[in-house]
């Protein structure tokens, strides 16, 4: 990878990350994950190889394949602040 593709900086520099999404309706959260980020902007990359096996893990995370720890983390809607 050349540049980043949102702010155009050419430094970017491969390291271990943790790595969180939604896959439908269950958040995953990825523990050391080699990937590529623009120290400019943050934006993360992930090698095709990478993107793969976590699309994968993530599938046999949803079929109950594979076993995982659960987290604990607080939800709160941001409507509710401004209405307190």
């Amino acid at each position: 990878m050349d540049k980043c593709y949102f702010c155009k900086s050419d430094d970017i520099t491969e390291t271990i990350i943790d790595y969180s999404f939604w896959w439908g309706d269950t958040l995953i959260v990825f523990k050391e994950v080699p990937a590529l980020v623009c120290a400019n902007c943050g934006e993360k990359y992930f090698r095709p190889q990478v993107s793969k096996i976590m699309k994968r893990m993530a599938v046999e995370i949803k079929e109950g394949r594979r076993k995982t720890k659960k987290l604990t983390v607080p939800a709160v809607k941001f409507e509710d602040e401004i209405l307190a």
